[in-house]
């Protein structure tokens, strides 16, 4: 029990130090307060407002294209192949889908 009481005696010492008392007050809150917002976004992750085929879908950070497609919120299949002038080359051989994240196309 000496060993309990000797590693903790200068935090003893500062608490009751008058001097010191605001600036491990203002430590503590600011712990306390740390882990209480890191708690809140581990178990509440920000969301974000998505259109897939013109519908609104909500997704949570770390989603990806392929996790909807894997939840089923979209199921593209591929198209066609088509030539320049508009001529089909080959059916269902095209892209599975296109995507832009932030304006840019993604595949």
């Amino acid at each position: 029990m000496g060993g309990f009481k000797r590693g903790f005696a200068p935090i003893a010492t500062a608490i009751r130090s008058n001097r010191h008392a605001p600036l491990v007050a203002t430590y503590l809150a600011m712990t306390i307060i740390f882990v209480l917002l890191a708690a809140y976004v581990k178990h509440n992750p920000p969301a974000y407002d998505v259109t897939v085929n013109g519908t609104a879908q909500r997704v949570f950070h770390g989603a990806t294209i392929q996790s909807l497609l894997d939840d089923g919120i979209a199921s593209p299949k591929p198209g066609n192949f088509v030539a320049v002038d508009g001529s089909v080359l080959a059916e269902g051989k095209g892209e599975p889908f296109l995507a832009t994240v932030d304006g840019k196309q993604v595949t």
